[in-house]
């Protein structure tokens, strides 16, 4: 007979823990009238939003269709979405340029850029860290020099390896 009072106190614990652990979705305002000195004054009272939709992953299209959240970019040269990572030609800052304790590093940290060649080969896009796309065009060759010039940046084909300058200082190699 002792034993009966904790299982009532159990099931009530039980009970209130179920209840205080129910879903509740609201996802607008209530409206609350109130008379002051005869006057209706309304009130909004917000509620909880909780979202009652799921966020659906990849449905972050940009303007051209990639999806951003699958490592997609739009490549003017190319002229469709690609994953930089996997189709790009990876460049690295020099070390001596990009070390992370380096705070005038145009990086900030040491971070891969990518360069993407039309199917010609005569225009390529400069993908660099929170940067905008910087795009080249061919010169003419020099012996075995083989440059793409985009404002004060330079791509160089020297010896199988692309460097990219700016004004003449080298700021990105292919490793």
């Amino acid at each position: 007979m002792k034993k009966m009072p904790l299982i009532l106190i159990a099931t009530l614990i039980i009970s209130i823990f179920n209840y205080g652990c129910g879903t509740f979705q609201t996802t607008s305002k209530t409206n609350r009238v109130i008379t002051v000195d005869e006057t209706d004054v309304n009130i909004d009272e917000p509620k909880i939003n909780v979202p009652t939709e799921p966020t659906i992953v990849g449905n972050d299209r940009d303007v051209h269709g990639c999806i951003r959240s699958a490592g997609y970019t739009w490549s003017q040269v190319q002229g469709r979405c690609l994953q930089l990572f996997n189709e790009g030609l990876t460049l690295m800052p020099p070390v001596d340029k990009a070390l992370p304790t380096d705070l005038d590093s145009p990086f900030g940290a040491i971070m891969q850029s990518f360069l993407i060649f039309s199917a010609d080969s005569n225009r390529v896009e400069l993908f660099m860290p929170n940067k905008e796309a910087i795009f080249f065009h061919k010169t003419a060759s020099q012996g075995d020099i083989k440059n793409w010039i985009a404002e004060n940046y330079k791509i160089e084909f020297l010896n199988s390896k692309f460097i990219v300058k700016q004004n003449m200082d080298i700021i990105l190699k292919q490793y």
